[in-house]
């Protein structure tokens, strides 16, 4: 499995901002009040974070908090374009089931869509199939 894990660190200055900060440990700043991790480099080592998370992180924490990030590559969903594009060898389509797929692939990637909209392009994707394997 294509993952790692990164050590890093939470810390929330005075004002409730919360910041992930990675490379180095941030330190308080009670003049700026806020955490810094005194990195001059031209790449960004901290990220801001939704305030509301890890409510448990306070300005008053003496150290910040360590955190252990995993990233993990996100196994792609198949794609429907190249999905379509293998020729089955000998294979008979089952149409219906195919349908019935593309319009539930359709309506998890785009959950804005409603029903109608499903079913449009689920029919048009598959006049699109049919007219190319009768080509």
């Amino acid at each position: 499995m294509n993952e790692e894990k990164i050590i890093a660190w939470t810390a929330r200055d005075e004002n409730n901002s919360l910041y992930l900060f990675l490379n180095r440990k941030p330190a308080k700043d009670g003049a700026t009040k806020a955490w810094s991790n005194r990195n001059l480099e031209l790449y960004v080592d901290n990220i801001k974070l939704p305030n509301e998370y890890f409510p448990n992180v306070k300005w008053s924490d003496e150290e910040p908090t360590e955190v252990e990030l995993t990233i993990r590559i996100k196994e792609q969903e198949r794609d429907m374009v190249d999905d379509l594009e293998k020729k089955p060898q000998e294979k008979v389509i089952d149409w219906e089931e195919r349908w019935y797929e593309m319009a539930k692939e359709l309506y998890l990637r785009y959950p804005s869509f409603n029903e109608e909209d499903v079913v449009k392009l689920a029919n048009k994707f598959i006049k699109v199939v049919q007219k190319e394997k009768n080509q």
